[in-house]
């Protein structure tokens, strides 16, 4: 039976840079569960009864290492621990701790396995004007929180302009600055 080598998740109000993706896919582990992606740790479990992430399931204080469900690769590794470990899993509402929950349980949880990569940005960035800058989005893998507008008019752009980011990585900031040009949308301007 053929496998896949990862498999990547993501909400559907994300843009992927498949780019970025594809190098991420060609580098990931193959042999030992990975996941990576944008990860929380330590989060407390909620246990009021009138909210909607009460959960009375687990056990402990605190959730394991997870990643945040917007959007995470899987190698086929730790898919294969998933698909053992989900069925003996209690669910519980929030699924981004499930996964976590069930890499833990399978013996697979913790920093060893999933992985931190700054290139999954499930928050965005604090400027909102990062967003719309080609070259920021050329350096990630996901960014959370694109709706369908947005990424129609960004989408065009970045495949246009992206290449300019790989070849100007030498120019000093100056130069940079020199180089934004805004692409005009309805809603925003586009730099790279």
């Amino acid at each position: 039976m053929r496998h896949f080598k990862t498999l990547m998740k993501g909400d559907d109000d994300i843009l992927i840079n498949p780019f970025r993706l594809e190098e991420l896919m060609d580098t990931a582990e193959r042999t030992e569960p990975r996941i990576y992606g944008c990860t929380l740790g330590g989060q407390p479990v909620e246990r009021a009864e009138h909210s909607r992430y009460a959960d009375f399931k687990w056990n402990k204080g605190t959730y394991p290492k997870y990643v945040s469900g917007g959007g995470f690769l899987v190698n086929w590794a730790a898919a294969l621990a998933l698909q053992n470990q989900i069925p003996k899993t209690p669910i519980i509402s929030i699924d981004d701790a499930y996964i976590g929950i069930a890499m833990e349980l399978a013996g697979y949880g913790g920093d060893d396995y999933i992985k931190r990569d700054l290139k999954f940005l499930s928050w965005g960035y604090r400027s909102e004007r990062k967003k719309y800058n080609v070259c920021e989005i050329d350096k990630i893998v996901y960014f959370h929180k694109f709706t369908n507008t947005q990424l129609d008019c960004f989408w065009n752009s970045f495949i246009q302009y992206r290449d300019l980011c790989q070849l100007d990585r030498n120019k000093t900031d100056e130069e940079r600055r020199n180089l934004e040009r805004g692409i005009k949308c309805k809603f925003v301007s586009i730099l790279f």
